[in-house]
Protein backbone atom coordinates (compact mmCIF):
# COMPACT_ATOMS: atom_id res chain seq x y z
CA UNK A 1 0.00 0.00 0.00
CA UNK A 2 2.75 2.45 0.97
CA UNK A 3 4.89 1.64 -2.07
CA UNK A 4 1.94 1.77 -4.46
CA UNK A 5 1.08 5.23 -3.13
CA UNK A 6 4.72 6.32 -3.33
CA UNK A 7 4.96 5.28 -6.97
CA UNK A 8 2.07 7.62 -7.83
CA UNK A 9 4.62 10.42 -7.41
CA UNK A 10 6.43 9.10 -10.48
CA UNK A 11 3.25 9.68 -12.48
CA UNK A 12 3.18 13.25 -11.17
CA UNK A 13 6.84 13.68 -12.18
CA UNK A 14 5.90 12.75 -15.75
CA UNK A 15 3.04 15.25 -15.74
CA UNK A 16 0.29 12.62 -15.63
CA UNK A 17 -2.96 13.44 -13.90
CA UNK A 18 -3.01 12.44 -10.22
CA UNK A 19 -5.54 12.98 -7.44
CA UNK A 20 -3.26 14.83 -5.02
CA UNK A 21 -2.50 18.56 -5.29
CA UNK A 22 1.27 18.35 -4.92
CA UNK A 23 3.93 15.71 -4.34
CA UNK A 24 4.86 17.50 -1.10
CA UNK A 25 1.33 17.12 0.23
CA UNK A 26 1.24 13.48 -0.89
CA UNK A 27 4.59 12.74 0.78
CA UNK A 28 3.34 14.23 4.06
CA UNK A 29 0.40 11.82 3.97
CA UNK A 30 2.74 8.94 3.17
CA UNK A 31 4.99 9.86 6.08
CA UNK A 32 2.00 9.63 8.44
CA UNK A 33 0.99 6.30 6.91
CA UNK A 34 4.51 4.93 7.34
CA UNK A 35 4.58 5.92 11.01
CA UNK A 36 1.28 4.12 11.57
CA UNK A 37 2.57 0.98 9.83
CA UNK A 38 5.84 1.06 11.78
CA UNK A 39 4.07 1.57 15.11
CA UNK A 40 1.62 -1.23 14.38
CA UNK A 41 4.35 -3.70 13.44
CA UNK A 42 6.40 -2.76 16.51
CA UNK A 43 3.49 -3.63 18.80
CA UNK A 44 3.61 -7.19 17.44
CA UNK A 45 7.22 -7.52 18.62
CA UNK A 46 6.37 -8.83 22.10
CA UNK A 47 7.52 -11.64 24.41
CA UNK A 48 6.13 -15.04 23.62
CA UNK A 49 6.94 -15.10 19.92
CA UNK A 50 8.71 -18.16 18.60
CA UNK A 51 12.14 -17.56 17.02
CA UNK A 52 10.55 -17.95 13.58
CA UNK A 53 7.84 -15.41 14.39
CA UNK A 54 10.32 -12.94 15.90
CA UNK A 55 12.50 -13.26 12.80
CA UNK A 56 9.47 -12.55 10.62
CA UNK A 57 8.47 -9.44 12.56
CA UNK A 58 12.07 -8.17 12.57
CA UNK A 59 12.24 -8.69 8.80
CA UNK A 60 8.95 -6.82 8.31
CA UNK A 61 10.29 -3.88 10.33
CA UNK A 62 13.44 -3.81 8.20
CA UNK A 63 11.37 -4.01 5.02
CA UNK A 64 9.26 -1.08 6.20
CA UNK A 65 12.42 0.97 6.74
CA UNK A 66 13.69 0.23 3.23
CA UNK A 67 10.23 1.02 1.82
CA UNK A 68 10.26 4.38 3.60
CA UNK A 69 13.70 5.14 2.15
CA UNK A 70 12.48 4.23 -1.33
CA UNK A 71 9.43 6.45 -0.85
CA UNK A 72 11.68 9.35 0.15
CA UNK A 73 13.88 8.75 -2.90
CA UNK A 74 10.87 8.74 -5.23
CA UNK A 75 9.72 11.94 -3.55
CA UNK A 76 13.11 13.55 -4.26
CA UNK A 77 12.82 12.56 -7.92
CA UNK A 78 9.30 13.96 -8.19
CA UNK A 79 10.20 17.21 -6.39
CA UNK A 80 13.22 17.82 -8.60
CA UNK A 81 11.17 17.17 -11.71
CA UNK A 82 8.45 19.49 -10.42
CA UNK A 83 10.58 22.37 -9.14
CA UNK A 84 13.47 22.73 -11.57
CA UNK A 85 12.67 24.80 -14.69
CA UNK A 86 14.09 22.31 -17.19
CA UNK A 87 14.52 23.27 -20.84
CA UNK A 88 12.88 21.16 -23.53
CA UNK A 89 15.95 18.97 -24.18
CA UNK A 90 16.36 18.29 -20.47
CA UNK A 91 12.64 17.59 -20.03
CA UNK A 92 12.91 14.76 -22.53
CA UNK A 93 15.72 13.26 -20.45
CA UNK A 94 13.69 13.71 -17.24
CA UNK A 95 10.88 11.67 -18.77
CA UNK A 96 13.31 8.91 -19.75
CA UNK A 97 14.80 8.82 -16.23
CA UNK A 98 11.40 8.72 -14.52
CA UNK A 99 10.13 5.98 -16.84
CA UNK A 100 13.30 3.97 -16.17
CA UNK A 101 12.79 4.25 -12.41
CA UNK A 102 9.15 3.29 -12.83
CA UNK A 103 10.04 0.19 -14.86
CA UNK A 104 12.96 -1.01 -12.72
CA UNK A 105 11.07 -0.60 -9.43
CA UNK A 106 8.11 -2.49 -10.91
CA UNK A 107 10.38 -5.32 -12.10
CA UNK A 108 11.67 -5.81 -8.58
CA UNK A 109 8.56 -5.27 -6.49
CA UNK A 110 5.54 -6.35 -8.52
CA UNK A 111 4.91 -10.03 -7.89
CA UNK A 112 3.55 -10.52 -11.41
CA UNK A 113 6.69 -9.13 -13.05
CA UNK A 114 10.05 -10.86 -13.48
CA UNK A 115 12.79 -9.66 -11.15
CA UNK A 116 15.36 -7.68 -13.10
CA UNK A 117 19.09 -7.30 -12.68
CA UNK A 118 20.51 -4.09 -11.18
CA UNK A 119 23.64 -4.25 -13.34
CA UNK A 120 21.48 -4.37 -16.48
CA UNK A 121 19.35 -1.48 -15.21
CA UNK A 122 22.48 0.60 -14.62
CA UNK A 123 23.55 0.49 -18.28
CA UNK A 124 21.00 3.06 -19.50
CA UNK A 125 21.87 5.20 -16.45
CA UNK A 126 25.53 5.20 -17.42
CA UNK A 127 24.66 5.98 -21.04
CA UNK A 128 22.41 8.85 -19.96
CA UNK A 129 25.07 10.20 -17.58
CA UNK A 130 27.65 10.22 -20.36
CA UNK A 131 25.31 12.07 -22.71
CA UNK A 132 24.61 14.69 -20.02
CA UNK A 133 28.25 15.21 -19.06
CA UNK A 134 29.41 15.58 -22.68
CA UNK A 135 26.44 17.64 -23.90
CA UNK A 136 27.29 20.98 -25.49
CA UNK A 137 23.66 22.13 -25.63
CA UNK A 138 22.35 21.51 -22.10
CA UNK A 139 22.65 24.49 -19.73
CA UNK A 140 24.84 23.87 -16.68
CA UNK A 141 21.83 24.14 -14.34
CA UNK A 142 19.97 21.45 -16.27
CA UNK A 143 23.01 19.21 -16.33
CA UNK A 144 23.43 19.44 -12.57
CA UNK A 145 19.74 18.74 -11.92
CA UNK A 146 19.73 15.78 -14.33
CA UNK A 147 22.81 14.25 -12.70
CA UNK A 148 21.12 14.60 -9.30
CA UNK A 149 18.07 12.81 -10.73
CA UNK A 150 20.28 9.99 -11.97
CA UNK A 151 21.81 9.65 -8.51
CA UNK A 152 18.33 9.32 -7.03
CA UNK A 153 17.42 6.80 -9.73
CA UNK A 154 20.41 4.62 -8.80
CA UNK A 155 19.42 4.79 -5.14
CA UNK A 156 15.86 3.75 -6.03
CA UNK A 157 17.16 0.71 -7.95
CA UNK A 158 19.29 -0.51 -5.04
CA UNK A 159 16.53 0.09 -2.47
CA UNK A 160 13.99 -1.79 -4.57
CA UNK A 161 16.41 -4.69 -4.89
CA UNK A 162 17.09 -4.62 -1.14
CA UNK A 163 13.35 -4.76 -0.41
CA UNK A 164 13.01 -7.76 -2.72
CA UNK A 165 15.92 -9.58 -1.07
CA UNK A 166 14.51 -8.83 2.40
CA UNK A 167 11.16 -10.31 1.39
CA UNK A 168 12.95 -13.43 0.17
CA UNK A 169 15.13 -13.75 3.28
CA UNK A 170 12.34 -14.78 5.67
CA UNK A 171 9.14 -16.63 4.79
CA UNK A 172 6.09 -14.37 5.04
CA UNK A 173 3.91 -17.39 5.80
CA UNK A 174 2.48 -17.28 9.33
CA UNK A 175 2.37 -20.84 10.59
CA UNK A 176 0.96 -20.32 14.10
CA UNK A 177 -1.89 -18.24 15.58
CA UNK A 178 0.30 -16.17 17.93
CA UNK A 179 0.70 -13.29 15.46
CA UNK A 180 -2.99 -13.36 14.59
CA UNK A 181 -3.75 -12.77 18.26
CA UNK A 182 -1.62 -9.63 18.06
CA UNK A 183 -3.37 -8.26 14.99
CA UNK A 184 -1.75 -10.03 12.03
CA UNK A 185 -3.94 -12.67 10.44
CA UNK A 186 -2.64 -15.96 9.08
CA UNK A 187 -1.44 -16.35 5.52
CA UNK A 188 1.13 -14.59 3.39
CA UNK A 189 2.39 -11.16 4.37
CA UNK A 190 4.04 -10.45 1.02
CA UNK A 191 2.89 -10.76 -2.58
CA UNK A 192 3.12 -14.29 -3.87
CA UNK A 193 6.38 -14.79 -5.69
CA UNK A 194 8.01 -11.90 -3.82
Amino acid sequence: RYLDASRLMLLAAKGDEVKFKSVHEHQSSLDSLNREIRNFTSTVFQPGLSPQQADLVASLIEEEDFCASLGETIYQIARRAERHPFGMEALNKVEVIVELVERVVAERLDHAAPHGNTAAAMQPVQTMRQSIVTSSTLPAEDRGALLALLGSAERAFFLAERIQSERASVSREIVAPALAERGLGGGLLAPQGA
